[in-house]
């Protein structure tokens, strides 16, 4: 790393010739752009410091398996000749193969030249594009062959127990589609704990969809991601579909946080902005629609549990209210960007990787999930390693 960041340092200042025969030497290197983002031999403002910021928070987000429609977009939007262009076309490219869309995954990966270091996992990803048993294929370790087999076999045992949870719902067996889901839940969990989470908020949806008793698949991620964090997902689950239940959901979650000291003052006044948010969205859709009848169950509901969850606040961080309610703390509560950073990743939405259906959509940052009417038809779900 030494030549690495001597020829990051000559790159300060030079002409834009000087400037291409460095970025040259740099390519016989292996460089990682998450190194280079975070090198203090470039200023901030330089356009590869900047280049491989987005791609390394990209690659991150796709191998994590997580969503990030602004990150994703940066990265399309990535120029073709910049210095990390052949790790664009890698991130891309996963992105598409966990979507199994092969041919938009295969595409990106041809664009990547073949002299880069990106292109050395050739032989691997093309492997696991064919979905054939390489067994007898020479060229490849065991333990990439080991790698790929399990990979193709995971994939096709989880698609399996997908088809059973969807027939399970178009049949109305909500028994089974609760086992069927919270087995496949319990396995997935060990395996990959955000991709467990992505399931589970799914089935939360489809539940309210399908107008079934979400009280046993409850209990039963109790058990898997604990009582806090089924809260948090079932909140972050109905925030759309219903404002009130959310907020509810989001005030236990709150609640057994601080009466399990597992959650500090930034946090708190995180999920009160988020309480906040809800309490303004309810009000508002009650003004608009004064002429239904009030659900005087669900209000009294809310206020019980804001009570509480005010006088739990109270004890644990009492400057926070100052005495006062979470309601009028809503009316004048100030911009804190590290609140807002903290409210977005509590209520972060939990989103489902794209059916490989989606052929024509250009964009890798489409939407991970088909959002349906409330017709009682159960989203298409598409979940892969």
């Amino acid at each position: 790393m030494n030549t690495v960041k001597s020829l990051l340092n000559q790159l300060c200042g030079t002409t834009e010739d000087v400037r291409r025969d460095i970025e040259s030497q740099l390519k016989k290197h292996f460089i990682d752009p998450f190194y280079v983002s975070r090198s203090k031999s470039l200023p901030e403002n330089d356009i590869m410091k900047v280049d491989a910021r987005i791609v390394s928070d990209a690659f991150e987000a796709v191998t994590n398996g997580m969503y990030d429609e602004d990150i994703l977009n940066e990265l399309e939007n990535l120029s073709d000749s910049s210095f990390f262009s052949n790790w664009k076309y890698l991130t891309e490219s996963l992105y598409y193969l966990y979507a199994e869309n092969f041919t938009k995954a295969d595409e990106a990966f041809r664009k990547i030249e073949e002299d880069s270091i990106p292109h050395l996992t050739a032989p691997v990803f093309y492997r696991i594009i064919s979905r054939d048993k390489i067994s007898s294929i020479s060229g490849l370790s065991d333990s990439e062959k080991i790698f790929i087999n399990n990979i193709i076999k995971d994939s096709i045992s989880v698609k399996s127990s997908l088809d059973q949870i969807e027939t399970n719902l178009k049949t109305g067996h909500e028994d089974r589609f609760t086992d069927n889901i919270t087995l496949l839940l319990s396995d997935l969990y060990v395996k990959d704990q955000n991709l467990s989470k992505k399931l589970a908020s799914w089935g939360l949806r489809q539940i309210s969809l399908n107008d079934m008793s979400p009280s046993m698949l409850l209990e039963n991620l109790k058990l898997i991601f604990g009582e806090s964090e089924t809260y948090r997902l079932t909140a972050v689950s109905f925030r759309e579909e219903d404002p009130e239940l959310s907020l509810i959901f989001f005030s236990k979650s709150a609640l057994i946080q601080l009466r399990n000291n597992s959650i500090d003052s930034n946090y708190t006044e995180a999920f009160i902005d988020i309480l906040a948010d809800l309490i303004i969205e309810i009000e508002k859709e009650k003004a608009d629609e004064a002429e239904l009848q009030a659900d005087d169950e669900m209000t009294d509901q809310i206020s019980n549990i804001l009570t509480v969850l005010e006088r739990e606040i109270q004890l644990h961080y009492p400057d926070i209210l100052a005495g006062r309610t979470i309601r009028e703390k809503a009316s004048d509560r100030s911009d804190d960007k590290e609140i807002d950073c903290i409210k977005t990743e509590v209520e972060k939405t939990i989103s489902i990787q794209p059916s490989a259906k989606n052929t024509d959509n250009k964009n890798p940052a489409s939407s991970h999930i088909k959002k349906s009417e409330k017709s009682g038809s159960p989203v298409q779900l598409e979940l892969f390693f």
